[in-house]
């Protein structure tokens, strides 16, 4: 406390006066906290004197109060591109006491309680520099240590708040009074360090650690960042309710609904000893932190946060035992070539009590996934055309921001690369063309401004909108519930720009690092395409592709290839209706003797299977359904067929020996 105050008094912050007529000063209050380190060691005890802002009155001891921060989808874009993808260094910074260096005017204040001047205890402090608890501190300390960067010779970025950049090779990223340094040298950050030194009490952490609340690291030249700190505090803090077990963060068989929320005020008073809000801010900021697979649930959880009832306390509950389970789960930043793609979907009338649509987008630069949202929809929408439009919309507006802030850096010469236009992913050809094409009917005036602004960022070429058939594959696990310990990526069959029966899927268990690729531009055959990382081996691309029966012009040759070049270690398995199980028997597809004669002439490329038959009730035509396709897989592998299936399609499971596990273990991905 000693220690607080003597600050204050080097700083100036405030001198005694007697108390002007029709004034009445607020108060002052100690408040103690821990401050932890990266790894959650005490490392200091802190006591900080505040103001009793809630006793400010507007317009007399204060008028504006909002003060900018960096978001945090920014701090994860920065270090993607600049970390990951141009091997930047960063370095962590915090200024002591930061709201004391910010100039204050009119607001008078009790003398501390305990510490009174002795001899003047009548006499009030006027604050001559802003005090944490104060409303307008925030606002005033960023204008003074914006003012002071921009003597010092800082450019704020244009595009965003809290970004600022020196001489083009050093960038500085501000939340109040924390700040990271980025470059491309350490002499360059030790210089900016220096310059703010000259003006405030900067402290060095090194390396950032931990950040606003985030666990970094650092492997194998990739940033990771994870809450596996947080996730244990608010596990312990709400120990005491009785957790029950789950996998997944919200299943499709549970449904909330607002018949489900207290009716009696009876109900309410029992609800009201559950600490729902906390818990659900707490899964909120993990949501919106590292944790972008929950999204859907808070969302979904936090539409009954005014009226809670026991069900929906209990889904609380469930999602914070999922965490629990999966904190080791870590968000990777990898960007090796800074483009921006974006995908977008919609959950049409998801909602049971009003019948609004769910949207959900996704933002990738490069690798890295910087923007993850789930949102309920503002409006009703009429058909899915409309909620499809109205989610891509979104994603739009999201997408071209950080366009321009890449666009920035280009243009600074901070990222060395050629800026490539943004790709929109959306997975309704309805949707697209009603935004491509200027057609205007009855059926879409009620949605004409977000159709004048999304066609004028077409018209403008400022992004490519695209179809893609496995939108599935980036947002359906986290937009919607999903199967236990598996992910789910699928293709639905597409066939004139309409969704038919049937499709590809891929199943892999969760604790796989793995993650989706996009499908290339195939003319003929559908496919899913997942990739799996394991050891120092390169990745392997595991592929379901379907080819439809009796096409003209025989398999499909270019597709196929496309899809053996994906990737160095490759596996390819499906319904490819390609051959009989005695390849020389007079049923074999025509298909077969193309596809196996050009596989022979190929090196390091082989069959694995087929050795399953297809069609269960069709002796005459007993042609396989499954071929597995491998090229250049480093190791041991076992096909296991499930022949007791009813079903005309024999799923395959395979299962490969990287070294990290038996083959005969449990650890496989399997296909149809």
């Amino acid at each position: 406390m000693k220690e607080e105050l003597n600050v204050m008094q080097e700083r100036k912050v405030w001198h005694l006066v007697d108390l002007p007529p029709n004034i009445d000063p607020i108060g002052c209050r100690w408040v103690f906290a821990l401050k932890k380190n990266e790894t959650g060691e005490v490392v200091r005890y802190k006591a900080r004197l505040v103001g009793q802002g809630f006793k400010q009155i507007k317009g007399i001891s204060y008028d504006d109060t909002f003060s900018p921060a960096v978001n945090f989808s920014l701090i994860r874009f920065f270090f993607a591109v600049l970390v990951v993808g141009q091997n930047w260094v960063h370095i962590q910074c915090d200024i002591k006491c930061a709201y004391l260096y910010a100039p204050l005017k009119d607001v008078f204040m009790k003398q501390p309680p305990g510490f009174e001047v002795k001899g003047k205890e009548g006499m009030v402090c006027k604050l001559d520099k802003a005090l944490y608890g104060l409303h307008q501190s925030g606002r005033e300390w960023f204008f003074e240590i914006h003012n002071t960067l921009k003597r010092l010779g800082f450019n704020k970025f244009e595009w965003c708040n809290c970004i600022y950049s020196y001489e083009n090779d050093l960038l500085l990223l501000l939340y109040v009074d924390d700040i990271v340094f980025i470059s491309r040298s350490i002499e360059k950050v030790m210089r900016g360090i220096k310059l703010l030194q000259k003006y405030f009490d900067l402290k060095v952490l090194g390396k950032t650690r931990r950040l606003l609340g985030v666990e970094f690291e650092e492997k194998n030249e990739e940033v990771f960042i994870h809450q596996s700190m947080y996730i244990d505090e608010i596990h312990r803090r709400f120990s005491e309710y009785l957790i029950p077990f789950s996998s997944l963060p919200i299943s499709k068989v549970v449904v909330f609904t607002r018949s489900q929320c207290p009716q009696t005020n009876h109900e309410r008073e029992e609800m009201a000893e559950f600490p729902y809000r906390n818990l659900l801010g707490c899964l909120s900021f993990l949501s919106n932190r590292t944790r972008p697979d929950i999204s859907y649930a808070v969302n979904i959880l936090s539409q009954y946060q005014n009226n809670p009832g026991k069900e929906h306390w209990k889904g609380l509950l469930r999602l914070l035992r999922y965490v629990k389970s999966t904190s080791f789960y870590q968000l990777n930043l990898s960007c090796f070539k800074p483009k921006i793609v974006a995908f977008s979907d919609s959950d049409f009338a998801a909602c049971r009590d009003d019948r609004v649509s769910m949207g959900g987008q996704i933002i990738f630069i490069g690798q890295a996934p910087i923007v993850r949202r789930t949102f309920k929809e503002k409006c009703i929408s009429l058909s899915t055309m409309e909620a499809e439009f109205i989610a891509l919309t979104e994603a739009a507006k999201e997408m071209t921001w950080f366009d321009r802030i890449l666009g920035e850096c280009c243009d600074r010469k901070i990222v060395e690369v050629i800026k490539e236009k943004p790709t929109l992913y959306v997975d309704n050809l309805a949707a697209i063309d009603f935004v491509k094409s200027p057609v205007e009917n009855h059926r879409s005036r009620h949605i004409d401004v977000k159709l004048f602004f999304i066609r004028d960022l077409v018209y403008k070429q400022l992004f490519e909108l695209k179809y893609v058939r496995i939108q599935e594959t980036w947002l359906q696990p986290g937009h919607t519930a999903f199967i236990a310990n598996y992910r789910c990526y699928r293709n639905d069959r597409v066939r004139l720009g309409q969704r038919t029966t049937g499709g590809t899927a891929i199943y892999i268990k969760n604790h796989f690092d793995h993650n989706s690729i996009p499908t290339p531009d195939l003319d003929l055959i559908d496919a899913t395409i997942s990739e799996i990382k394991t050891g120092n081996i390169p990745p392997i691309k595991i592929i379901s592709a379907y080819i439809k029966t009796n096409l003209r012009g025989g398999f499909p040759l270019e597709d196929f290839k496309k899809l053996l070049n994906s990737g160095q270690n490759v596996i390819i398995a499906g319904d490819l209706n390609a051959t009989h199980i005695n390849r020389n028997n007079y049923n074999c597809n025509p298909y077969g003797h193309k596809l196996f004669n050009f596989i022979s002439n190929v090196g390091e490329v082989g069959v694995i299977a087929p050795h399953s038959p297809t069609h269960l009730n069709h002796s005459s035509r007993d042609t396989v359904l499954d071929i597995c396709v491998q090229k250049r897989i480093p190791f041991n592998s076992e096909i296991h067929v499930f022949n007791k299936l009813n079903s005309d399609h024999l799923p395959v499971t395979l299962a490969i020996n990287t070294g990290s596990f038996a083959i005969n273990s449990p650890e496989l991905f399997s296909t149809n």
